[in-house]
């Protein structure tokens, strides 16, 4: 976790000063430091759905954890890759980048239980390319990707990459936002830092850096670093941004600095990724449809359809809501969402 002052670029021709705070969250040292401990925490906080993550989508999203010192939102993209920010990868205690085995990932974590788990064995992050910390300068370069030592987006499903869309996102929710697609914000924060909570709708506020970086209006404290803003376009979840930071410019409300999609392409190539493509079996994925629409509804929720989901997700919450079953362990190591193993012959 950190602050830092920067000088901001033009934007609208003022230049402003800009204060940049990285979203990472240091094991139990921010809880133990109130000052810390609030320094992340946006004074017009939205309402939040705390979801279950033991369905997809949100059993391709999960914690990822470094040497039991930091954790951190992450998201599979294929089988084995996972996005998630890049200076989450920084060990602050030795000043240089973590080896790939200090990182885990847990999918589908809830309640300290979780549905499958993967190592690092390799990764790949353009800060890598300078030996310092990461500040509020590496907030346009800040993700990665992270090759896992097993395939377990394989039973847990993952999330498409939205390459071309993401560079459309601020046109279309500006000309035609009736036609845009919902976006919405899930993430592992630390306030809530055992569950996962979702955000909506999100609406890109800005551009920066060629559309590298794209600020959005859904609000984050620690823990939210790495964390997906996902895109609902025709029955596909899309990851279009990476969560950096949360920026405050002079005179304007705090938005969240998130890393656009669209610098990752050669990445992906490389790493021979599909991107516009999400992965999850029919049956997972209409069981994640009817779990998501019930929690998002008032009173009795609507048939659910890629139609009344959208729907949903446009209005957003008017109030905070949990969405958790009762707790019982033993149900919750298991995918209740159907897994996409399930139906390999």
């Amino acid at each position: 976790m950190g602050q830092y002052r920067q000088r901001g670029r033009r934007a609208g021709g003022v230049l402003a000063l800009m204060l940049v705070a990285l979203l990472g969250t240091a094991g139990n040292s921010d809880a133990a430091d109130p000052a810390k401990a609030t320094a992340g925490k946006p004074a017009d906080m939205r309402p939040r759905l705390v979801v279950d993550a033991t369905y997809y989508p949100f059993s391709a999203v999960g914690r990822l954890q470094a040497a039991g010192q930091i954790f951190c939102s992450a998201t599979l993209i294929s089988a084995r890759v996972i996005l998630t920010a890049g200076h989450c990868l920084w060990d602050a205690k030795r000043k240089t980048w973590r080896p790939a085995n200090d990182i885990h990932f847990v999918a589908g974590y809830q309640r300290s239980s979780f549905i499958a788990h993967g190592q690092g064995v390799r990764y790949l992050s353009p800060l890598t390319k300078e030996n310092k910390a990461p500040d509020g300068a590496s907030v346009p370069n800040d993700w990665a990707l992270v090759e896992l030592d097993r395939s377990i987006g394989n039973d847990v499903g993952w999330l498409g990459l939205g390459l071309d869309l993401a560079a459309t996102l601020k046109k279309a929710q500006t000309e035609t936002p009736a036609a845009a697609p919902p976006l919405f914000l899930v993430a592992y924060r630390e306030d809530r830092a055992h569950a996962l909570s979702l955000q909506s709708p999100c609406r890109i506020t800005r551009e920066m850096h060629q559309g590298a970086m794209l600020l959005n209006d859904c609000q984050v404290v620690h823990g939210s670093s790495g964390s997906p803003l996902i895109a609902y376009q025709n029955g596909q979840f899309l990851v279009v941004g990476v969560t950096s930071a949360r920026v405050s410019y002079q005179d304007r409300a705090s938005e969240t600095a998130t890393v656009g999609i669209a610098p990752l392409a050669e990445a992906v190539a490389s790493y021979k990724l599909i991107p516009n493509q999400s992965q999850v079996r029919p049956a997972t994925l209409q069981k994640g449809l009817q779990t998501l629409v019930a929690a998002l509804s008032d009173g009795t929720p609507p048939a659910a359809s890629p139609e009344s989901l959208e729907r949903l997700l446009r209005a957003g919450l008017t109030r905070d809501k949990v969405a958790l079953p009762p707790m019982s362990f033993p149900e919750l190591q298991k995918c209740r969402g159907d897994c996409a193993q399930a139906d390999k012959p």
